[in-house]
This record gives C-alpha cells, structure tokens and sequence, in this order.
C-alpha cells in the first residue's frame, strides 16, 4: 500500500472514530483508536505520524470521560513519551494539548500535586511560545492550576496564578484565551466572596 492510500485509509478510520464519539458510541470509538494504533504505530511517515498522536490523545479523554483515570493517564504517557522529543511543530502543539488533558485527568482523580507539576511543566515548557494554538494551552493550563489550587484551599495561591494568566493574556485578541483571561478574572473576583 502506497504511503498516501495509507494516510488517506487511516484517515478514515479517524473519522470513523469521531462519528461514534458524535453519537456517544465510545466502546466503538475505541476499538477504532485501537485499530488506528495497531496499524500505523510502526509507521515513519509524519502525517501518519501526527494522526496517531491525536488518536492517543483522543483515546485517553475518552478513558478518563469513562473514569477510567489510570487507563487515560498510561495511554497519554505512552503518546507523550513517544512525541515529545519531536521538533516539529504541530506535534509541539498536540504534546501540550496532551498534557493539559494529563493534567485534568490527574485533577480528577485527586492527585492535586501531580496535576499542578504537570500544568506547571506546560508552562516551563511552552510559556515563551509565540505559536496561538501553543498559547491557548497554556493559558488553559494555567487556569486550570488556579482551579485545582482554589479547590486545594490554597486561595492566595490561586488568586497569583489568575493574575499571571490576566498578566500574560490581557491583551489577547484570540476568543480561546479571551475566555480564559475572562474565567480568570471571574474567579479570581468569586474567591473574594468566600
């Protein structure tokens, strides 16, 4: 099979995937991740490449949607030990939406701290981006520390973090992060109440 019949092939069982997704079938959706993964994980060619990516990270929202938080968390460690070392940037992209989805996960199921280190990684990582999709992420991850800070009773924690996010993200134009300077501001002004 030609290296195109084969991104087009596995291209097509992603929105295959997607529909069940859309219709509330996961059990479906993740036999077809399984198969996407089976398939084309041996695979070097990087759009197949950057398609397997989203397909693990796909998988591990899914999985933790289901509660299964220790099956979300393995499978997007095993995309992020796999993809992160990668230069190219829209696999940069999909490591730091990994990671936020690592970070959410880790937050419900209890580990605060592990969760704060993993958004704070993000940050280390991706806060001097200029990249929009790169940014969106960290000022989601950012917001969501603040989050798990507040729930934390750490409130003054909290409350700097939101200021970093109003800091850093003010002037954004981009509706993304405009939501989440707004949601910082909202919180920030909520945790003065109580």
């Amino acid at each position: 099979m030609s290296t195109s019949s084969k991104i087009q092939a596995a291209r097509e069982l992603f929105s295959k995937a997607i529909a069940y997704a859309g219709k509330g079938l996961s059990r479906k959706e993740l036999t077809v991740y399984d198969e996407i993964e089976k398939k084309y994980s041996n695979e070097n060619e990087q759009a197949l490449q950057q398609l397997l990516f989203k397909v693990l990270i796909n998988k591990g929202v899914t999985l933790g949607q289901q509660g299964k938080m220790g099956q979300a968390i393995a499978v997007l460690d095993r995309g992020l030990s796999r993809f992160t070392a990668s230069d190219e940037p829209r696999i940069k992209q999909q490591v730091a939406v990994a990671m936020v989805n690592k970070g959410i996960v880790l937050g419900r199921q209890g580990k605060a701290d592990a969760a704060i280190a993993t958004y704070d990684e993000i940050v280390a990582r991706f806060g001097s981006s200029e990249v929009l999709e790169i940014r969106q992420q960290v000022a989601r991850s950012l917001v969501n520390k603040a989050a798990v800070l507040a729930r934390q009773a750490r409130k003054q924690e909290a409350n700097s973090v939101y200021n970093d996010v109003q800091q850093r993200f003010g002037s954004e134009e981009n509706p993304e992060i405009k939501q989440q300077v707004a949601t910082a501001v909202f919180q920030k002004g909520f945790s003065h109440h109580f």
